[in-house]
This record gives structure tokens, C-alpha cells and sequence, in this order.
């Protein structure tokens, strides 16, 4: 039997050529020195909304939890990034002292000093700050590439050069600062990352410190509590618990209800936001708003995904459908979210782009689709559109309903696919799967 000539060999595809580790760590620079380029060039990272989460993290650094939430700003982070900011406050004093007032925060009445903590170079150097976020948000995506045990190939390449350019990503600096929303996603993906080999409590840990970052990661721990089994599911449970409470501690003995308002989402629930939404078209106020905009999405992710669970079966834990239902789940906040920002589409953008890279059978058309989406997202809410045709209420909801149906129908294709076969395998995989289609 002759030998096969090195020209007789199949060609292995350009994006599945393993990279070394050197390359790989050289590519994960490259994406982070662009990234920075990106948001340095659209004149960032910003200091507008950096108050919100610099306030706590300053008042922790000053050891006083019970002044964290008693500002009433419009939106309130929960507590991880915050402690997060502090820890770096605190470490740096002894360089910067705008970062960190030289005298203790008053504990009469937790009014804060002007002079010492709203300045626009102590605001500046806090937004500096805000870049840690994308580091968090590189380590989710790597890690989310090598969760199926392969070595680092060009598509982990191409995945972290797309991350950097994307502009719900770097909008999180650009437009108003909100890193806590790029943590809580890369933390949300690291726990994906590790649910695909195992349900266990470092899974539920990942979660609870990402819910403890925005609580729209709510969205991303749905999903695999409800595909889990109850031995898994109580592992995950258990770990999110103990995680939360680790990080909320100080506030649940100091100010349990301040606490439950960053939480709860409320404080950013508020009528007259900059684009028109279907929620606000119906005009809810008060409690019934917030059950609405933050407990029907939470629904929402619950049947859908016990549904494609069923649909999917064993495939579940893959990581292509496993993203895809996390990507369909996130819509459901796009869908009932109260306004809408370039920035909250940030966690659909990044799962949608994990999803591109790494499905090998994902068709032209469906790739040409998701890129479209990306165009039209950019189009319709950036900063410049506020002011312009977003603020006609019908522009405005046709807008949403066309970007949120249209990742809704991206990520269910790919589920489609997935159920019959057809996703992320070889060719010898695929013929099994039309096989037992067949079947």
C-alpha cells in the first residue's frame, strides 16, 4: 500500500490551524492594544455615569458600606465592580490622591465631598479604570475557545480581534462608562465555559459574582439551571448562593435596603428614557414595571430553554447551542427592557460573535445575516441616533422589534441545525446525524 503524498492530504481549513502559546498570547495583546485604540479614538473611555459605580467604590475604600446606595443616581451597579474599583483605589492612594480623598467620608448623613470625588480628573482617572473590564471580558472568550479541550486555533485569533472592534463593547467605555456590563458577560461566558464539561460549584460562583456585576446575568444562570439535572442544579445553585452573599456582605449588615434596589433593576426602569420601547409604550409605573421589565425576561429564558432543551437533547451541553440559547435568552432583555442602549446589546453582540467563530457549519448566509445585524444595531442606536429618528415612537419600535427578532432568529437557527446534526461537526459527524435523522 503506497504512502499518501504531503499534496494528497487534505488540507486543513485556514481558520482550524492551531496557534502556539506564545502566538496565542501575542494575539490576546494584540486584540487588548486595539481595543484600546478603539475606545482612546472615539475620545474615551468617558466619565459620564462614572459617578454611579465610582461613589460605592469610594465610600468602600473609606470603609463605609452604608453610604454605598444612598445617592438615588438613575442606576445603581450591584456590588462586585464597585468592591473591584475600591481594591484599586485603595491601592494606588499612595500615587493618586485624586482616586482616593485624604480625608475619611463623613458619616453623619453620607453627603459626599464635591471637591474631593465629582472633579473631572478624579471622575477621568476612575474611568481609567473601567478598562479592567476588558480583560475580564478576554479571559471569558478564551476561555469559552478552549472549552472543548482544543488547542488555540486562528478562529480564537479572529473571535479576540472581532471583541475588540465590536461597538456594543467598546460603547460600554465610549458612550456612557458602564464596565460592570463587560464583566458581568466575561464572567457569564467563563461559567459557559466550564458548564459544557461540568455542572459543579465553581459554575454557580462564576454566576453569582456576574450577577453580582449586572443583573442581567440573571439571564445567562437560567439557562443552565434549567438544562441541569437536580444534583447539578443544586451544585450550581449552591455556589451562585455562596458567592452572592460573599460579595454583598457588607451591605446586607449595613444597608440591606439599598442593597436590594441595585438588584432589583429598578433604578434604571424609569420613564422618558432616550429611545422609545415597547414597555414604555404601554406606560407602567412602579412595581409593576419593574415585574415586567426584569421578571417576564427571566420567564421568558425559562420556557424557551426548557423547550430547546427537549429539542436538543444530549446536544445541549455543546458549546455552539449552549451559546445560542444563551444568546436567544438575552434578547428576551432587549425585548422588555424599558430604554435601550448601544451598550446593552453588548452580552447578544458577543455570544452572536463566539457563535460565528466557532461553528464550522455555519452557512454564508447566516454569517452574512449576523454581520448585518451588527451594521443595523450600530445604525439604529448609537449615540447619534438618539436625537434624530429614534426619537419617533413608531421609528423607534420598529427599530427594536427588527433587532431583537432578528437575533431571536439567529440564534434559533442555529439550534435548528443543532437539533438535526448539522452543527460543529466533522463530516463524518454530520453523516451520523443526518443518519439518525433519517431514523
Amino acid at each position: 500500500m503506497g504512502t499518501m503524498h504531503e499534496e494528497d492530504r487534505p488540507r486543513q481549513p485556514l481558520l482550524d490551524r492551531p496557534l502556539g502559546r506564545g502566538q496565542a498570547v501575542l494575539w490576546w495583546t494584540l486584540a487588548s492594544a486595539l481595543f484600546i485604540l478603539v475606545v482612546v479614538g472615539q475620545f474615551g473611555p468617558t466619565n459620564h455615569d462614572a459617578i454611579e459605580w465610582d461613589t460605592p467604590a469610594w465610600t468602600l475604600a473609606h470603609g463605609q458600606p452604608s453610604c454605598s446606595y444612598r445617592f438615588g443616581f438613575q442606576t445603581e451597579p450591584p456590588p462586585l465592580f464597585p468592591e473591584l474599583v475600591g481594591g484599586v483605589e485603595v491601592t494606588v492612594h499612595s500615587l493618586d490622591r485624586r482616586l482616593f480623598a485624604a480625608r475619611p467620608y463623613p458619616t453623619v448623613d453620607c453627603r459626599q465631598d464635591e471637591a474631593d470625588l465629582s472633579t473631572a480628573a478624579s471622575l477621568h482617572d476612575a474611568a481609567l479604570i473601567g478598562f479592567l473590564a476588558w480583560f475580564v471580558l478576554l479571559c471569558g472568550v478564551v476561555l469559552v475557545f478552549r472549552s472543548d479541550r482544543r488547542p488555540p486555533t486562528i478562529r480564537e485569533a479572529a473571535g479576540v480581534l472581532g471583541l475588540a472592534v465590536l461597538p456594543p463593547v467598546s460603547a460600554a467605555l465610549t458612550t456612557s462608562i458602564h464596565p460592570e456590563d463587560l464583566v458581568a458577560v466575561g464572567l457569564c461566558l467563563a461559567a459557559v465555559a466550564r458548564s459544557t464539561r461540568r455542572r459543579d460549584v465553581l459554575v454557580g460562583v462564576l454566576f453569582g459574582l456576574a450577577a453580582c456585576s449586572q443583573q442581567f446575568a440573571l439571564l445567562a444562570v437560567v439557562p443552565i439551571v434549567v438544562l441541569a439535572g437536580w444534583g447539578e442544579r443544586a451544585r450550581v445553585l449552591a455556589g451562585a448562593g455562596a458567592a452572592a452573599s460573599a460579595v454583598c456582605l457588607p451591605f446586607l449588615i449595613t444597608d440591606p435596603g439599598g442593597l436590594l434596589h441595585a438588584f432589583s433593576g429598578s433604578s434604571a426602569t424609569q420613564a422618558g428614557g432616550a429611545t422609545p420601547t415597547f414597555v414604555l409604550e404601554i406606560h407602567l409605573h412602579g412595581v409593576l414595571l419593574v415585574v415586567v421589565s426584569r421578571g417576564l425576561p427571566l420567564l421568558a429564558a425559562a420556557i424557551f430553554t426548557w423547550g430547546a432543551g427537549r429539542r436538543l437533547g444530549d446536544r445541549r451541553w455543546a458549546v455552539v447551542p449552549l451559546l445560542s440559547v444563551l444568546a436567544v435568552c438575552m434578547t428576551f432583555r432587549l425585548l422588555f427592557e424599558v430604554e435601550l442602549f448601544l451598550w446593552y446589546f453588548a452580552a447578544v453582540a458577543v455570544l452572536l460573535l463566539l457563535v460565528a467563530a466557532m461553528d464550522r457549519s455555519a452557512t454564508p448566509l447566516w454569517l452574512v445575516s449576523w454581520a448585518a445585524w451588527n451594521a443595523v444595531v450600530v445604525i439604529c442606536y448609537s449615540e447619534r441616533s438618539w436625537d434624530s429618528f429614534l426619537q419617533m415612537s413608531l421609528v423607534g419600535l420598529v427599530s427594536q422589534a427588527i433587532v431583537v427578532g432578528w437575533a431571536f432568529g439567529l440564534g434559533v437557527t442555529v439550534l435548528w441545525r443543532t437539533s438535526n446534526g448539522r452543527v460543529g461537526q466533522t463530516d463524518e459527524g454530520k453523516m451520523a446525524g443526518v443518519l439518525l435523522g433519517l431514523g
